[in-house]
């Protein structure tokens, strides 16, 4: 297919879309694919409005050394197959008595690691090394342990905060 038909055949696209959609469509680069973006008019969760992208790709009429020529006709069956064919079986994850203990551990730890914050913290703060070290359930996990712990509380509870003292995190109280 010569370029000059692939040209036109994209401006044909963007005139249908145009035409479809007006103002609402956008053109827009992703992942270093030429596309269309439009306001779908639903709003998140957050209150921001979600996109839809549409990316149009001009098929060829000929075979290449590549890939086969574009039969709408096998296109279309190819789709009316695809959504009757049975579903796949989703495999139910068999439970791991041993990962699971671990997390259970993991959130004890967690647990007993807030509760200490709560009551022992002050304004100074502490960084995850000084935390481990002051509680004693904590001797089996690393460091990096303790910080995710800090994430998750800091994350769910106000009373305690993160702030970054020469390049090292600290928690204190709120």
């Amino acid at each position: 297919m010569k370029s000059e038909v692939r040209v036109a055949a994209n401006s044909a696209v963007v005139s249908a879309l145009r035409e479809a959609l007006g103002d609402k469509i956008v053109p827009v680069r992703v992942a270093k694919k030429d596309g269309f973006a439009f306001d779908t008019g639903v709003k998140d969760e957050n209150g921001k409005p979600v996109y839809a992208v549409i990316e149009a790709t001009v098929k060829n009429t000929e075979d290449t050394k590549t890939s086969k020529a574009f039969d709408l006709e096998e296109a279309v069956q190819a789709r009316v197959d695809a959504d009757n064919a049975p579903k796949k079986e989703t495999k139910t994850k068999t439970p791991d008595p041993e990962a699971e203990a671990k997390r259970a551990a993991h959130k004890e730890r967690e647990r007993i690691t807030e509760e200490w914050c709560l009551a022992n913290l002050s304004g100074e703060g502490m960084n995850a090394s000084e935390i481990k070290a002051a509680i004693p359930e904590l001797a089996e996990v690393t460091v990096m342990q303790v910080g995710t712990y800090m994430k998750n509380i800091v994350e769910r509870n106000t009373s305690i905060q993160r702030n970054v003292v020469k390049g090292k995190p600290t928690y204190c109280l709120a």
